[in-house]
């Protein structure tokens, strides 16, 4: 497999920047040949220059005036690669990940189901990847520079959820919910928690304690 060309994307803000290197861990653990791509979306200026030596592609941004994480498809165009994975920092890489880009397809958006979205939404943007710049990407990075929904996954869905043609379906095993696991739903097979919400940062805080 060449990974030259293919790299996992993730990026914060300085709230929550000190979670980098146990994120970092995860993924080259599970996938030590990938390159890494981190962005700067308004970190101090030592976890910048830490994030930069690091990484083998950096991005800096700056900080929003509403919430970083619309910045999450721009990412994905703006970085040099051709395969492109996003990884929220809160997600944690527990087993080998080096297949997910098999479900990257040409103009589509490689993405999860969301079984628990509280009102329909159907995919999941913790974990996506693409190929080059599809139309779709292009329109969603468009979309979210001045959002007119509450976060970047739904205004994903605003954008296909009348033509889903626009989805390659990723398993849910590479973006499994921390809700799922509140509600006793494990998966053995599971490649990636994605630790949401307060209560994942309080376990993703215990995590980096041990």
């Amino acid at each position: 497999m060449n990974i030259s060309n293919k790299t996992i994307v993730t990026g914060t803000d300085s709230n929550l920047q000190h979670y980098l290197p146990w994120w970092m861990d995860n993924v080259k653990r599970n996938f030590p040949e990938i390159n890494i791509t981190i962005c700067d979306f308004g970190m101090t200026e030592k976890w910048a220059a830490w994030a930069e030596k690091v990484s083998d592609e950096f991005i800096h941004y700056g900080k929003r005036d509403d919430i970083s994480w619309f910045y999450k498809p721009q990412t994905l165009l703006d970085s040099t690669f051709k395969y492109k994975c996003w990884m929220d920092i809160d997600c944690q890489v527990v087993a080998d990940i080096s297949d997910i880009f098999d479900y990257v397809k040409p103009d589509k958006i490689a993405a999860a189901p969301d079984n628990y979205h509280s009102w329909g939404c159907k995919f999941q943007s913790g974990v996506f990847a693409v190929k080059d710049k599809p139309d779709i990407l292009i329109k969603w990075a468009k979309a979210c520079r001045e959002p007119k929904n509450r976060g970047d996954q739904e205004i994903l869905w605003d954008l296909v959820k009348n033509n889903h043609e626009h989805i390659s379906l990723m398993p849910e095993i590479y973006n499994w919910p921390r809700i799922a696991l509140a509600k006793g739903k494990d998966h053995p097979d599971k490649k990636i928690v994605h630790w949401t919400g307060p209560s994942g940062k309080q376990k993703i805080e215990q995590l980096i304690k041990k």
